[in-house]
């Protein structure tokens, strides 16, 4: 599961630094400070969790993707729902 989320990253982001990837998953950067976010890259970021983990996000989970932690923690606890 991680190994898809790092590559969603990567893809949507265009995260070509391993800086930038390790500063994401020790939390010290949050996606709104990533260079190619805008609101368009978000919206492909949450389709592509959507499609590549058959999940739905509703507007209220939102708040839950904002950092790498975050968004791996939702996934895992969406995870033990199912």
């Amino acid at each position: 599961m991680e190994k898809n989320l790092i590559n969603i990253y990567k893809k949507i982001f265009k995260l070509k630094n391993k800086r930038d990837l390790i500063s994401l998953k020790n939390n010290k950067l949050q996606i709104s400070d990533l260079e190619n976010y805008d609101s368009l890259n978000f919206l492909k970021f949450i389709s592509s969790i959507e499609k590549k983990f058959k999940i739905e996000i509703k507007g209220s989970n939102l708040s839950n993707l904002q950092t790498y932690e975050s968004t791996y923690n939702f996934l895992i606890n969406r995870d033990k729902l199912v």
